[in-house]
């Protein structure tokens, strides 16, 4: 299982890279615009729908990008669908690894522990920091379930909680303590968005993306105020997927109505 979880990792990191390059080369450093090409690239990845796949086909850049993209998903998918215990054990291996990055650098860290946040806001950070992310930054593990309480359960064992008092504010204590962090953060802001999509959906997908880049842009602010001082560890319990549908589009999580899904990734990411 390590085998396959490290060679799921190579590929992230090769997309990570390949997908900024690809960017930064097509467009000028207009943020909205970046994020948008950079979750659209995603979404055409994992389901390949047209509307996700027009700005995508129209850029050349970006071919290698979308077959590095069709790698790691399907990786992931196949590494999500191998049971609880199993797939949850990248969180073990991505948290050795963290600990094993921690001890090379020179600032204290702390941890920034976003309730949700997706493949295309992973990207779009390090993109926005990759001067100061290291390859051995570039983590991340297998939620199978997609979803927060799965995200509880498998952490509670690993690091040894208490299961019944398991939130994700516990968990951003337990986490402070296994890594000797200075202190820990708890967002919301995409798994607000996601729900209230339950309700009210997104008129269009351009609608959705100006509303992901809104809160990114949030979470971003906050881990360059924190990487003046610390060594930022930023986690997510797991990501989320879209679903298009004639009256608009949505945000969900443990989304099953395709082959492929985003549900399961689960960010690791050092900034510093």
């Amino acid at each position: 299982m390590r085998v396959e979880w490290s060679s799921s990792l190579s590929l992230l990191r090769d997309y990570a890279f390949k997908l900024s390059k690809s960017i930064r080369l097509s467009l000028r450093d207009e943020s909205l615009k970046r994020y948008a090409h950079m979750l659209f690239t995603c979404l055409c990845v994992a389901y390949g729908r047209p509307e996700f796949c027009e700005q995508v086909s129209r850029n050349p850049l970006l071919e290698e990008s979308v077959e590095i993209g069709k790698a790691f998903i399907g990786s992931m998918n196949r590494l999500s669908k191998e049971g609880l215990i199993l797939s949850g054990g990248s969180i073990l291996y991505a948290i050795e690894k963290v600990e094993s990055a921690l001890r090379t650098r020179k600032k204290k860290p702390y941890v920034v522990l976003c309730d949700c946040l997706s493949l295309p806001e992973y990207v779009y950070l390090y993109d926005r920091f990759s001067k100061i992310i290291h390859l051995d930054g570039l983590l991340y593990s297998i939620n199978p379930g997609g979803a927060t309480k799965t995200y509880e359960y498998l952490t509670s064992i690993i690091l040894k909680s208490q299961l019944e008092k398991m939130t994700m504010f516990t968990v951003g204590e337990a986490l402070k303590t296994r890594f000797k962090a200075a202190g820990y953060t708890v967002l919301r802001g995409i798994d607000e968005l996601v729900h209230r999509t339950q309700y009210e959906k997104f008129p269009s997908t351009s609608d959705m993306s100006v509303s992901l880049h809104r809160v990114i842009e949030d979470i971003a602010f906050e881990i360059a105020i924190l990487s003046e001082d610390y060594t930022v560890l930023v986690l997510s319990d797991h990501g989320y997927d879209v679903s298009l549908e004639p009256d608009g589009c949505s945000l969900l999580h443990a989304f099953t109505g395709e082959k492929a899904c985003l549900s399961p990734f689960s960010t690791m990411l050092i900034v510093g």
